[in-house]
């Protein structure tokens, strides 16, 4: 028996170390197959935010605010320089604050535009946080240590999806005839594609009330401890509404925004009911606006900014 044992684990380890050489050359040598994706932008976000000086504007969230902001507006109102980190709602919420602190830095804004601060929220498509960061390994610390059996269980998924493309010839493709790609975004993180009119379908169910949890919250005041420590300061600011005919009664949204308010301990600068937008300024989903959506709601953004400063004396 003891032979036996012996030989089973030699071949365990055999296996082990057939598996970890084969891993390692798919990251060395097929990964990545991405670059030009959606999902890549990730890089160039990162690059301007940890070249620009501070004081700047951080804005952390998902595409409401990749879809929703005019960052070009926002640096002339204020004379500070602006990125724009919004990505994919799948990555998670912790994941776009995770990213801010690439380049944190004393007399910075930080504002939070998320959706939603509930643990569904914390929900992450752990195949499209490798599409991501793929080998990219200065990325990898967006995912926390707790997290890499999540991570683990999904990279055969994303190594699948990877080794087709390399082996059609079809990975890395620049596709600038879709919003969907890298070269959609502007040198600021914004979507620049043009988004004339509403490509999207409001049905019952479409439009949703956000919640809020204890855990996200208490995540979002260690945000806020964090940006303290630095010099630099949180905000939250509220997310475009999607305002209709399916959109549930305003005071359902009103009562979200006052759970937010109460649990946080940094300032919200936004009033809830001026971010009610008519369908018609979205684009492609709920949460998605149109080129003249994104320009409203950066106009507000930057008035509530400015009641914001004028409140600080």
């Amino acid at each position: 028996m003891g032979k036996f044992i012996k030989k089973v684990l030699l071949a365990a380890a055999f296996i082990g170390i057939i598996l970890l050489a084969a891993v390692a050359f798919f990251f060395a040598v097929i990964s990545p197959q991405y670059l030009y994706g959606y999902q890549a932008a990730v890089l160039d976000k990162i690059e301007r935010l940890e070249s620009l000086d501070s004081p700047k504007i951080i804005l952390v969230g998902n595409s409401n605010i990749a879809y929703g902001i005019c960052s070009e507006d926002i640096e002339e109102a204020f004379g500070m320089s602006v990125v724009n980190l919004g990505l994919h709602g799948g990555l998670g919420n912790e994941f776009h604050e995770n990213m801010a602190k690439y380049n944190i830095q004393e007399g910075d804004l930080v504002i939070l535009c998320h959706k939603s601060y509930s643990l569904e929220a914390g929900t992450v498509d752990w195949n499209l946080v490798w599409i991501t960061i793929e080998n990219h390994f200065h990325l990898w610390k967006l995912v926390r240590p707790e997290d890499y059996l999540n991570a683990l269980e999904a990279l055969p998924k994303y190594i699948k999806s990877s080794f087709y493309l390399w082996l059609r010839g079809e990975g890395n493709v620049d596709d600038t005839t879709t919003v969907y790609s890298r070269s959609a975004f502007n040198e600021y993180g914004d979507i620049s594609y043009p988004r004339m009119e509403l490509e999207y379908t409001f049905t019952y169910g479409s439009v949703d009330v956000p919640g809020v949890s204890d855990e996200e919250m208490e995540r979002v005041n260690q945000l806020n401890a964090y940006c303290n420590d630095i010099g630099a300061t949180l905000l939250i600011a509220c997310y475009p509404i999607a305002d209709g005919e399916f959109t549930p009664d305003h005071s359902a949204y009103i009562e979200f925004w006052d759970e937010v308010c109460a649990a946080a301990d940094c300032d919200v600068i936004s009033d809830i009911e001026d971010y009610f937008f008519d369908y018609s300024y979205f684009y492609n989903t709920d949460l998605h606006l149109n080129d003249e959506g994104a320009k409203l709601r950066t106009a507000q953004l930057i008035e509530d900014l400015r009641e914001w400063q004028e409140g600080q004396g």
